[in-house]
């Protein structure tokens, strides 16, 4: 006993129309999923431009903005001549 060409043929529909209907849902699924993904790799890049910002940061601090020599040079040339300092106005600086 074989089943009727017509009743494959309607079998085959069905398990198609399951097949289309079951791959819509997942592919309904995948989108979440990759909704997630995408905000992890923004999250990623943010975190990675925050390490570089900070890693100049890092790099730039503990470094002087001024030279021993230059401090130096102007320290000496302060003391040289009190009275510059005096007369220039910045008595905070005469007070210490």
């Amino acid at each position: 006993m074989q089943p009727s060409q017509s009743l494959m043929s309607i079998a085959k529909l069905m398990f198609r129309q399951a097949w289309s209907q079951r791959w819509g849902q997942l592919k309904a699924c995948a989108c979440p999923i990759e909704r997630e993904l995408i905000h992890v790799d923004n999250k990623i890049a943010k975190l990675e431009r925050q390490k570089l910002v900070l890693s100049e940061k890092l790099a730039k601090s503990g470094k002087p903005k001024h030279g021993f020599d230059e401090v130096f040079e102007l320290t000496l040339q302060i003391l040289s001549n009190p009275w510059k300092l005096w007369i220039s106005g910045q008595l905070h600086y005469a007070k210490q």
